[in-house]
């Protein structure tokens, strides 16, 4: 049984794997998150042209830092929720680039 890191793990890249590769090639890079809960934590999404990753930790090179709570993940992970959307409500806040989590928001649906 996995836990509920390794669940949205997989929900997330799994999501990101499903879109073309010209799609992921477009937002390749490092992208630090913020996560508030119980299962909160900091984590890294490197995406590439073949798929992407997601890890426990930091990463000083990230262009772009989303914060957002547990249950938020869960839902853009799931396709409950939208990112634009989750961004426009104040659910997810992001500094750095914001080309850059433009382009990871499209990855997300």
């Amino acid at each position: 049984m996995s836990s509920p890191r390794e669940a949205l793990a997989a929900a997330l890249t799994g999501r990101i794997a499903q879109k073309s590769e010209a799609d992921r090639r477009a937002a390749m890079g490092v992208y630090q998150f913020h996560v508030t809960g119980p299962d909160g934590g900091d984590f890294v999404l490197r995406v590439d042209a073949g798929g992407a990753t997601l890890e426990a930790g930091a990463d000083a090179g990230a262009a772009v830092t989303v914060s957002a709570d547990w249950g938020v993940l869960e839902d853009l992970a799931a396709g409950r929720a939208n990112a634009f959307g989750a961004f426009m409500a104040g659910r997810i806040s992001v500094t750095g680039s914001l080309e850059r989590a433009m382009k990871l928001a499209s990855l997300l649906g």
